[in-house]
């Protein structure tokens, strides 16, 4: 029954994600499913678009769901050309952001859900200012440094709460502490690339600009 493929197949989704952006990447279905909802001509239809098969259309619902053709001609992988120097740095702060966030998870036990909100919402955006980082969004210095600033501040402020204030007795935190001044030293390294980059880029316009 075996038949060799005369085709050769593209490998991939028929709809590729065209962003590196994570929070997006969980959100943009809904946002579909959304955009359909206000295109539903009824209330019921509207309120019953949320659990509906996937692909479902309310402009035509007895139509069957046609999966276009992909061909390794028409097929388009979404891939930005970066810089090797953004790679490297994304690649070691997204190794930090991991250890943090595992570490953090171990104290699940001792610390309350302020603080796993905190690590949740900076997790969240130093990712997302990772994606824009690989994907060449304009302004993503800004974006990058302001994570950085408060990444220092945070780091801070957990070293205060180990000298003398709420985490003063778990010893699991003591026990790492060279982490913050480590995380002092990185935030402070990453916003000299970061100044590094826009004085690079100041000074290629200036050369391409006409005298005069």
């Amino acid at each position: 029954t075996f038949q060799r493929e005369n085709q050769e197949p593209v490998y991939g989704i028929v709809k590729p994600f065209r962003s590196y952006n994570p929070l997006w990447a969980n959100l943009h279905y809904w946002k579909e499913i959304l955009d359909l909802a206000r295109k539903a001509p009824t209330l019921s239809e509207k309120i019953l678009i949320w659990f509906r098969r996937p692909g479902y259309d309310p402009a035509a619902p007895q139509e069957p769901i046609i999966i276009p053709e992909v061909t390794k001609a028409t097929y388009r992988k979404f891939q930005i050309p970066v810089q090797r120097s953004r790679i490297i740095y994304s690649l070691l702060w997204f190794g930090a952001i991991n250890g943090l966030v595992f570490g953090w998870l171990l104290l699940e036990n001792q610390l309350g859900i302020l603080e796993f909100a905190g690590l949740t919402g900076w997790a969240t955006f130093s990712l997302i200012c990772l994606g824009w980082i690989l994907s060449g969004r304009k302004g993503w210095q800004f974006g990058e440094a302001a994570r950085l600033v408060f990444t220092s501040f945070a780091a801070y402020w957990v070293h205060i709460q180990l000298s003398h204030g709420l985490w003063a007795e778990i010893s699991a935190i003591h026990a790492a502490s060279w982490l913050w001044p480590a995380l002092y030293i990185l935030c402070a390294l990453s916003l000299g690339w970061i100044v590094s980059l826009r004085f690079k880029d100041s000074d290629l316009y200036a050369s391409e600009s006409p005298a005069g």
